[in-house]
């Protein structure tokens, strides 16, 4: 995407391992990572010029998770989660244009997706869209049973996430 802004547009890399958005200049000679650390961008959401903001999905702390991030589009300053940590899972936005707003879908293991408007960037809700509350009651009504998120490293030591889920009833002996 090129910046209105400046001569530069922005680029989708793995050049450094992980899959990070730079900021490179018209004639390629200055390229500068704008999502600097050990993850990868799961989606570059929008980029506000005007209010010094890019915005993008990536996980945080656990690689199966997904939280909407801000960075500086001159590469300034450094990462921080906008997504609030009331919403632990799988995070995903649809920014307007101007990034004053987002649809924000928030789901996880154990709770149906949820929707509502979010001003940035202080993702505060601005309206509830979508609750499944109705879907949430039905779903407390079934007897689950335990699950449990793990980790195996793979021969080449890509490390893969996976889970089990027991039945309700389920005995270890």
């Amino acid at each position: 995407i090129w910046l209105e802004e400046s001569d530069a547009f922005t680029w989708i890399s793995e050049r450094s391992g992980w899959r990070h958005i730079y900021l490179v200049s018209a004639d390629g000679k200055s390229v500068t990572d704008l999502t600097p650390g050990e993850f990868d961008v799961t989606e570059m959401g929008a980029i506000d010029e005007s209010g010094g903001w890019l915005y993008f999905t990536a996980p945080s702390e656990d690689s199966a998770q997904r939280y909407l991030h801000p960075s500086r589009p001159d590469g300034s300053g450094g990462v921080e989660r906008v997504t609030p940590q009331e919403y632990p899972g799988t995070n995903s936005y649809h920014i307007s244009k101007d990034a004053r707003w987002a649809i924000h879908t928030f789901s996880s293991f154990s709770q149906p997706p949820q929707t509502r408007l979010v001003s940035l960037p202080d993702h505060k809700t601005r309206q509830v869209v979508e609750d499944n509350r109705e879907l949430v009651r039905k779903l407390s009504a079934i007897a689950f049973g335990e699950h449990e998120f793990f980790q195996v490293k793979a021969r080449d030591g890509l490390v893969l996430d996976g889970y089990i889920m027991r039945p309700p009833d389920f005995d270890p002996r």
